[in-house]
């Protein structure tokens, strides 16, 4: 409320400045992204401008990789992914069906995944003239460097070992691809070890080797609220453990933290969300029982994986006194009452001077209406009647018992048993009550 008010110039129609007002920000905002070249005043340059072919920033170190099957694997992911490369994969495969006739196409896939830098090395000696098709197949260095750190494509990328030491959480990977029928298929991981293959000075490509999760099992997407799961403990696709740096996302990080009781003692699970995909935890952890840290957590967990009513919806559901879906989080500034009804904020600025004028100024008794104290301009009498109406609101709940607990959670849950947020709002009949 506070930045429409910065829209009225002119106080005898505040609707109108505050209608223009943000039209007039709106537009500009949208022209300013079809200005080319354009160079923002006082807005500072990203510091990843000018590194999208990318830079390693954390622990570099150089060291020669004894580990041959890794090597190939990695060179092969740099091959693979060669437009040059292209037109000589399907010859060494051709090559492999016409000498093993009786292998099956796995087989033959995988012993060309073994064998194809060896072929090409041998096949384009002395035939090549495409000076980067033939530094490809001379084989890089066996002197690689690693890093802890990567920046590419705008994004700082960690390796998990670096993720649990940092503040940042960025070792977390999205890679899409098309499956064998042309279907796009988005694989889930984390980065393990940042590589750098050097085939000469001024030719150096970057890889990820990542730790991917399984799509049949480890990988499920909720078919109610969207939200995909990945199980950190289901692994899979170890044959192929290298990725192009240039290729993949970046899944950003939060962290939330789930505590319950268990055989009387306080635990934790920790919870990784990573644009919309759930990592689940793999312990449970004892700790200490804070309860002031375990409200703030829990709620915050209660409230981030189901999407949030839109302020039509907490009006309607105010406004009937009816409870809050389970699950579901209120709009900013609302909270829930003990009874679990969408509570409103104290109005503001344009907004209570048009609920006070509108509504509440006619409900008073004539002898309030001559006291100056509650004048619709006399600020002080209003502000302490729209906070104690709030807070009356907030303690309110069903009669009959005492107060319940969690914002009525088992009470909201009975009261929606059968019913969808769409169906109450289309309603028109009596009352709903409890069932």
């Amino acid at each position: 409320m506070g930045v429409l008010k910065k829209y009225v110039h002119n106080r005898a129609r505040p609707e109108g400045s505050i209608s223009k007002g943000y039209g007039t920000e709106e537009v500009i905002e949208f022209c300013v992204d079809f200005i080319p070249d354009l160079k923002p005043i006082g807005v500072p340059e990203s510091r990843y401008e000018g590194r999208l072919r990318g830079k390693g920033t954390l622990g570099k170190k150089s060291t020669t990789c004894m580990d041959g099957h890794s090597f190939t694997q990695a060179h092969y992911t740099v091959l693979h992914n060669s437009i040059l490369v292209a037109p000589y994969k399907e010859e060494h495969k051709d090559i492999l069906r016409s000498k093993y006739p009786e292998q099956r196409e796995d087989w033959i896939v995988g012993e060309h995944m073994k064998t194809f830098s060896g072929w090409l090395q041998t096949r384009l000696m002395n035939v090549t003239d495409d000076e980067q098709l033939y530094l490809l197949a001379k084989q890089p260095s066996l002197t690689i460097s690693t890093f802890q750190g990567y920046e590419i494509n705008g994004n700082t990328f960690y390796t998990f070992a670096q993720d649990k030491k940092s503040t940042n959480q960025n070792s977390g990977v999205r890679f899409d691809a098309e499956d064998d029928n042309g279907n796009k298929v988005t694989y889930y991981g984390y980065i393990e070890e940042i590589w750098e293959l050097d085939y000469v000075p001024n030719f150096k490509v970057p890889l990820f080797r990542c730790k991917w999760f399984n799509l049949k099992d480890g990988v499920q997407v909720d078919p109610q609220y969207g939200m995909t799961t990945v199980d950190l403990k289901n692994l899979g696709y170890d044959t192929e453990p290298f990725v192009l740096a240039s290729e993949v996302a970046q899944a950003r990080c939060r962290f939330y933290i789930l505590f319950f009781l268990r055989q009387g003692v306080m635990r934790y699970m920790l919870y990784l969300i990573e644009q919309g995909v759930l990592i689940l935890p793999t312990a449970l952890v004892p700790v200490a029982p804070t309860s002031r840290l375990i409200s703030a957590n829990l709620i915050i967990l209660s409230h981030g994986f189901h999407r949030i009513s839109n302020p039509r919806e907490a009006e309607a559901l105010c406004a009937s006194n009816y409870p809050c879906p389970p699950g579901y989080r209120v709009p900013t500034g609302w909270l829930l009452s003990i009874g679990g009804v969408p509570v409103p904020p104290v109005p503001l600025g344009v907004a209570r001077e048009m609920a006070i004028t509108n509504h509440y100024y006619f409900e008073l008794t004539p002898e309030q209406r001559r006291n100056p104290q509650w004048h619709p301009d006399y600020s002080p009498t209003w502000e302490s009647f729209f906070i104690n109406r709030r807070e009356r609101a907030l303690a309110r709940h069903e009669e009959g018992g005492p107060p319940p607990s969690n914002f009525n959670e088992s009470g909201r849950r009975l009261w929606w048993r059968g019913r969808t947020l769409q169906g109450v709002m289309a309603y028109r009949g009596p009352r709903l009550r409890y069932p």
